[in-house]
This record gives C-alpha cells, sequence and structure tokens, in this order.
C-alpha cells in the first residue's frame, strides 16, 4: 500500500507573522484620471475636476472668449455662455458672464490664460 505524500508547512521563523483577515491593507493614494482644470467662478478660480470631454471644451472656450473681453471690450464674446452652466462632482457650477466681476478679478490678478490645465505636479 502506497502511502500519499502530506504537504509539510514551511517552518515558521522568528519575528515574521502572517497577515490577519480583517487587517486593513492601506494601498498607495492615487492619482485622479481627471484632468484637472481652472475654472473662473464669481469667486475667483478654481481648480476642478471635470469628466466630460463637452464640458472641458466649453469651458476652454468661456477662457478664450473671457480673454477676447478683457482685450477688446466686446460683449458678444460672452453672450453665448449667458445662464449656461455645468456640474463638477456633483456640483453645479454657472459660468462667470458678468462684465464688472470679470474685470474685477482680472485687476486683482485672478485671471491667467497661459493654461487652462493644472499640471500633474502641481497636486502631487
Amino acid at each position: 500500500m502506497a502511502r500519499k505524500n502530506k504537504k509539510s508547512k514551511p517552518p515558521k521563523t522568528p519575528g515574521r507573522r502572517a497577515a490577519r483577515t480583517r487587517q486593513a491593507i492601506r494601498k498607495p493614494p492615487r492619482l485622479s484620471s481627471r484632468p484637472q482644470m481652472f475654472v473662473m467662478t464669481s469667486k475667483g478660480k478654481k481648480t476642478l475636476s471635470i469628466r466630460r470631454e463637452k464640458t472641458r471644451k466649453l469651458n476652454s472656450a468661456h477662457a478664450l472668449a473671457m480673454k477676447k473681453f478683457l482685450k477688446t471690450r466686446d460683449r458678444k464674446a460672452l453672450a453665448r455662455f449667458e445662464k449656461k452652466s455645468f456640474t463638477s462632482r456633483g456640483k453645479k457650477y454657472v459660468f462667470l458672464t458678468d462684465r464688472e466681476r470679470i474685470r474685477e478679478l482680472h485687476e486683482a490678478g485672478e485671471t491667467t490664460f497661459e493654461h487652462i490645465y493644472r499640471s500633474s505636479r502641481l497636486s502631487a
């Protein structure tokens, strides 16, 4: 009669212990996969995560319209964004079209149009 080979347990080494099943395993923080964009609000510049490409394009067009308005004082540039809004992470934001408020923010140095996407190096 043949004997079955029993699997032997590895010897326990001093100082090591197995993880408990209920012990939480910590994972490194994940970077957001959503692009971070600068958005002008009535309170100033905010950084928001915007998922939809259509909303990102609309935000970019709004930034260009604000830049054109500040250069030429042409009211038609912002007319497209009157009463328009978008949602980011469940919160509704209205595009800034108040001409006086835009001028105030520009004089305070809040409006910069070099880049509208936040660099990933800044978020770390």
